[in-house]
């Protein structure tokens, strides 16, 4: 029977891929109740990731082996060859492209931002200026934040006060209680927390370039990264992708590029001044 395991603590190396075939399971890094991607309630798991694992675990005939990972950790478990596969939210960036290999893109990763439903002040990029907002740590890049910074000053605005909180609850907290006015996000993201709660939140318009979210590989595994792209486009054709991304995020994002380099708008503007990294200050009074 072909299923979905929890390995804890170290697993077997990253292996190629007639190896993997041969002892019939794939490791695979994911960080723990990482919502939308994986999450975990009463012994069953969810999540967009956790979805796509189980109709490939189904079509290769392969036993997922599942790592627990920190997030920050997903990337080294690939390199350190203690994972055949890292998946969670790993947004493709150009200095990682040059330790591992990024399947086609999965979802919207775009920098976007989290506003109270009701809030009537806000409709758009030139009403954050000078407003308190948050950002969860680890979950948007310094150099998206950049740029939000660069159109703030082309508007003739600046950024508010920041916080950075621990996890995506307390920043919504925050939100909901006033003390910020805004919450920095990914779109898949943002977009699954207003599909739970469309009547308390609402999302505004890009703040940065285009990002995306993948699945991330030896980059020496390119045999297994051969097959996940035939798997992905398979997804793609029998609509599952897109059902996947409907269950997760509230809909699907069929304009996806099938391939994408991370770009580094960051060192274009490196001689511009910048206020971050944010403050970890936590919850802010």
């Amino acid at each position: 029977m072909i299923g979905i395991g929890l390995v804890i603590g170290s697993a077997a190396g990253a292996a190629d891929l007639s190896a993997i075939k041969q002892r019939g399971y794939l490791t695979v890094a994911e960080p723990e109740n990482a919502a939308p991607f994986s999450a975990g309630a009463g012994g069953q798991e969810a999540g967009f990731d956790t979805a796509l694992l189980a109709d490939l675990a189904r079509a290769e005939g392969l036993e997922i082996r599942k790592v627990a990972t920190s997030p920050a950790g997903l990337i080294a478990a690939v390199i350190e060859g203690r994972a055949d596969l890292a998946v969670g939210g790993i947004e493709i960036a150009r200095d990682r492209e040059n330790l591992v290999t990024f399947t086609r893109p999965l979802a919207d990763a775009t920098a976007t931002y989290l506003i109270r439903h009701d809030d009537a002040r806000i409709h758009g990029i030139g009403d954050l200026d000078g407003r308190p907002f948050g950002i969860v740590g680890g979950t948007v890049a310094i150099a998206q934040l950049a740029q939000l910074e660069f159109r703030l000053a082309q508007a003739g605005g600046r950024l508010g006060p920041s916080s950075e909180f621990k996890a995506t609850a307390d920043g919504l907290d925050a939100l909901a209680g006033g003390r910020i006015d805004y919450l920095i996000a990914p779109t898949a993201v943002a977009d699954a927390l207003v599909a739970a709660e469309p009547d308390k939140l609402t999302r505004g318009e890009a703040l940065s370039s285009a990002a995306y979210f993948a699945w991330a590989v030896s980059s020496n595994g390119s045999e297994l990264g051969a097959l996940l792209d035939k798997f992905f486009d398979a997804e793609a054709t029998n609509g599952a992708l897109a059902k996947a991304q409907t269950t997760a995020f509230g809909h699907a994002y069929p304009d996806l590029p099938t391939r994408w380099d991370g770009h580094d708008w960051w060192y274009a503007r490196k001689d511009r001044p910048i206020h971050f990294p944010v403050p970890g200050n936590g919850e802010p009074d």
